[in-house]
């Protein structure tokens, strides 16, 4: 019996990953490759993009559906996705 492996991404998500590069491209550009969220013990240089909208809780990393893509260091962005109440108060999760 032939078994055919499982893809690694999803056609759908490869197909968007080019537009999901531009967007987030636009948004380090937009903030000049700074954190945005500059937190207690923030490096300043954004390095991740972080999802104000998660996909797991319905955000969409499809070209042409909503997304905000924040630019954040590692500490603050690490910080963010533990403190989720306290990330919803100053703006960077939805």
């Amino acid at each position: 019996m032939r078994r055919t492996p499982i893809r690694r991404v999803s056609k759908k998500r490869r197909d968007a990953l080019p537009a999901y590069a531009l967007a987030r491209g636009e948004a380090f550009a937009a903030a000049d490759g700074l954190c945005v969220a500059k937190l207690v013990g923030c490096t300043g240089g954004a390095s991740e993009a972080h999802h104000w909208h998660a996909r797991g809780r319905g955000g969409s990393f499809l070209p042409g559906e909503t997304q905000k893509l924040i630019p954040l260091c590692a500490s603050c962005h690490r910080f963010v996705t533990d403190n989720t109440r306290a990330a919803r108060t100053l703006g960077l999760l939805r």
